[in-house]
């Protein structure tokens, strides 16, 4: 099994020589496809084993003239080029932003090395302290995967994607990865397969069939060194067995001939003057020199003329099956040149029923399944870049840049070289530049205008501003942590404002319960000015002054009248009965005509002279606001028939509406 060995010995992409000969090889099959540099070094190697060589030395020679050829200099730069691209494919922008630079030394104002140059700046110069990271695992992924390393691949594209989980690149090299290996692993699988069959041939001393597996197995693995050394060996043993097997064939031919012809030569014979019967006709093959050739032998003197007969149908016979083949094979071929694959493959494979060990009808289906392969994969590839053209392009007429941009960057992952996409990517980039500036800016100054309104206190505002931030920039975590931070603020506040407010409502209630309705009011509306939206407080206080209402006993003033500012007016009315005067509450409705907050200075008294008073404040603003004073226990207003009420307002000047005595129910 050493073909198999050998195999698994060179799969990768360098090639080591052992000997002169293996050297030599390799640097022959570099030059023919002009990576003169490489061959150089493999005719040096062949030095090393000979150094005397002339043809190495030739090479050599020949390899440094081309050199310093203006030829090389461009096929030098597109070297260059090639291997700028690929350290850009592996996320390596330094490596390729040197190749590229150096190409421009070589053709400067090269369009394009200037493009990928100026694409590599932008790129550095958006990056943050995650995209080191997140190239080195992308660019790890890149390399493994051209190593055939699948699930290191994988890893480190899903190590990637962590890092930036919106950034959609991984996703898409990760499916890549996923079906590149299947198709290298059914590559192998097929590789292994060939690589038995011909070692089982070679057993069989069938070299014509091993060389038919091992060509297979060069076709799917190109520098497979050992593999072309194996049918180097074999090539010769193989000629040596078609040139046998053909003698072989004539002579199955020319003996299935004599059978045929047996009827036509007992016909000849018996024609005869002697009537005599002819002997058997005897085939000999006679090898001279270095030729083979057929000699027919005649037993008698009638043969003679049987023979060319013979000669005749072998050589008809012959010539059908050629015509029939080049026939088959050449419809095969136009066929395939016109793009109709699956009717190429059925015109080959009839031509090698009529030559079944033939090896170039096997090459012609070969080719024409792999023709087949590449043509839908470039129709498969061209309708998912249009696709993905089509989708980029609605995107961007939405104005989706970002989503835009990944599109143009999957058509461009297919189509390297297209300029439209990569148009567009740049044109998309100087466009998100410019967002990324503005929305920074717009960022900045919400943060501004929020940590003022913070440090003010004014923790309402200051959420309002910090939520704009936050959508500005969804990914920044300082906005969302102030608003979480005012948020509890705002919480305790509100806790503590709901504990004050329940206090007053609970004292007015107490109050309300025992009938101390002023003071009463006065608690509920404390609550009301606590927590403005709650309805219960005024709800209370309007219920006291309708009770105030429809318990009435007397209206002292019942007009509107105004009282200027340091001014005393007295109203007299009728003594209130003695049993209601513990019960008494005096009900005014007044109009502050200042403005200003002032005490309102309440008298009252008898025949007798004053014996009491109130001070009250009236608060600031034009509202008419309703008073509610308890008199009824105070000793000097039911102990004596009081019959006067004096206001007095100071600062200010008032408006009274209305002066009522009423009791509690």
């Amino acid at each position: 099994m050493i073909i198999i060995v050998l195999f698994y010995s060179i799969v990768g992409y360098a090639q080591q020589a052992t000997t002169y000969d293996e050297a030599i090889m390799i640097g022959d099959e570099l030059m023919s496809e002009n990576k003169i540099l490489d061959a150089k070094a493999y005719y040096q190697i062949a030095l090393s084993f000979s150094p005397d060589d002339e043809y190495s030395n030739k090479q050599i020679v020949e390899i440094v003239g081309k050199l310093n050829s203006p030829t090389y200099k461009e096929d030098r730069y597109l070297e260059i080029i090639d291997i700028a691209d690929n350290s850009f494919k592996k996320y390596k922008f330094d490596d390729a932003l040197d190749g590229y630079l150096k190409a421009l030394e070589i053709i400067p104002h090269d369009g394009y090395a200037q493009g990928k140059v100026n694409r590599i700046k932008e790129i550095q110069r958006n990056q943050n302290e995650n995209s080191e990271d997140f190239n080195q695992f992308m660019s790890e992924g890149v390399t493994q995967l051209e190593n055939n390393k699948f699930i290191d691949a994988i890893k480190s594209f899903k190590q990637a994607a962590k890092i930036f989980p919106d950034n959609n690149e991984p996703r898409i090299y990760i499916a890549n990865t996923k079906a590149v290996k299947i198709n290298y692993d059914n590559k192998i699988a097929t590789y292994t397969n060939e690589i038995e069959l011909a070692d089982s041939y070679i057993e069989a001393e069938d070299y014509v069939e091993a060389l038919v597996h091992l060509d297979k197995a060069v076709e799917i693995s190109p520098n497979d060194w050992a593999v072309k050394n194996e049918i180097k060996n074999y090539k010769p043993l193989a000629e040596k067995q078609l040139r046998n097997n053909k003698v072989i064939e004539v002579e199955d031919i020319l003996s299935e001939s004599q059978l045929v012809t047996q009827d036509t030569i007992y016909s000849k014979s018996t024609e005869s003057p002697d009537n005599r019967i002819v002997e058997q006709i005897t085939l000999t093959t006679v090898e001279s020199q270095n030729n083979t050739s057929l000699n027919l032998v005649a037993e008698n003197r009638y043969q003679q003329p049987i023979m060319a007969d013979i000669e005749n149908i072998i050589k008809q016979n012959k010539i059908q099956i050629e015509t029939q083949y080049s026939t088959r094979i050449n419809n095969g071929d136009s066929l395939l040149s016109i793009g109709l694959f699956d009717e190429s493959i059925v015109a080959f494979k009839k031509a090698l029923v009529i030559k079944p060990q033939d090896s170039l009808a096997q090459k012609r289906i070969a080719q024409a399944k792999s023709e087949k392969v590449i043509y839908e994969t470039a129709i498969a590839l061209q309708k998912a870049y249009e696709e993905s053209i089509a989708k980029a392009d609605s995107l961007f007429t939405e104005k989706n840049y970002s989503q835009s941009n990944l599109y143009f960057e999957k058509a461009l992952n297919m189509k390297p070289d297209e300029v439209y996409p990569s148009t567009r990517v740049q044109e998309i980039r100087i466009i998100l530049a410019k967002i990324e500036a503005e929305t920074n800016q717009k960022y900045d100054k919400a943060i501004s205008i929020a940590d003022k309104y913070y440090d003010a206190r004014n923790l309402t505002e200051a959420v309002v501003q910090y939520n704009i931030a936050s959508v500005l920039k969804p990914n920044e975590s300082y906005p969302k942590d102030k608003i979480i931070e005012i948020n509890t603020l705002i919480e305790e506040t509100l806790r503590k404002v709901r504990n004050k407010y329940d206090v007053e409502i609970a004292t007015a209630d107490k109050l309300y319960a025992v009938k101390i309705y002023d003071k009463a009011i006065v608690s509920y509306r404390k609550a009301a000015l606590i927590i403005p939206d709650e309805s219960y407080p005024q709800e209370m206080v309007s219920k006291i002054i309708k009770l105030m209402e429809e318990n009435a006993i007397v209206d002292i003033l019942s007009h509107n009248i105004t009282i200027h500012s340091d001014t005393t007016k007295r109203f007299t009315f009728e003594p209130v009965s003695v049993n209601v005067r513990r019960s008494n509450y005096l009900f005014l409705k007044a109009t502050n005509l200042s403005g200003n907050a002032y005490k309102l200075i309440v008298s009252y008294g008898s025949d007798k002279g004053k014996n009491g008073g109130f001070v009250v404040q009236v608060p600031e603003g034009g509202e008419r606001n309703d008073y509610i004073i308890r008199v009824g226990n105070q000793y000097k207003w039911f102990a004596d028939n009081n019959n006067w009420i004096s206001i007095q307002p100071e600062k200010g000047d008032i408006e009274i509406s209305l002066i009522r005595i009423s009791k509690s129910d």
